[in-house]
């Protein structure tokens, strides 16, 4: 695959992150009869991070491929910008009580689900981007580094139908 082909594939990702984003918030605001359940709030911060951040880490190849740079400076270059956008984006989500207490990443709440997220799929992710930017492969450092963007709208996904099939809890319920 060319670089070029690479990058209108990320477009395309990206337009699937701006839907998971839009569909998150939606049924995140809209699902709920009353006040917004704090584990519901949490799941839709949770989408809506994610998608962000595969959003951004798939445009950044298209922005700096426009300042002429192609090959593996191209990939070397946007891993650096995917991993600071990824970094920008655990800040934010957990910068907020109601992710830390109720997201996908808190493992008393989601044992299972939040070691899929941290085990196979972000530690996939983030072997993809060393690997480009350590050089290893440096002929698919492209591949990688798209592969490294399914990974997070997998992430995103993963969020999404947790929060498609979020049941109030009984301590929810008697709040409302």
């Amino acid at each position: 695959m060319t670089d070029a082909q690479t990058i209108d594939l990320l477009i395309s990702m990206a337009e699937i992150s701006g839907v998971f984003v839009g569909f998150g918030v939606l049924i995140g605001a809209v699902q709920s009869s009353g006040p917004i359940a704090p584990e519901k709030k949490a799941l839709a911060q949770g989408v809506s991070a994610i998608g962000i951040v595969a959003l951004l880490g798939a445009l950044i190849p298209p922005t700096i491929s426009a300042f002429g740079l192609s090959a593996y400076p191209l990939w070397f270059y946007s891993s650096i910008g995917f991993e600071v956008v990824i970094a920008i984006g655990f800040f934010a989500a957990l910068s907020q009580q109601n992710f830390r207490e109720f997201g996908i990443l808190n493992r008393k709440r989601w044992p299972v689900l939040s070691m899929i997220f941290l085990i196979p799929l972000e530690m996939t992710l983030q072997l993809s981007l060393i690997f480009v930017l350590f050089g290893v492969f440096p002929e698919k450092a492209n591949a990688l580094y798209f592969y490294s963007i399914f990974i997070n709208l997998a992430e995103a996904a993963m969020a999404l139908t947790l929060l498609v099939f979020h049941k109030e809890s009984e301590v929810e319920e008697e709040r409302v």
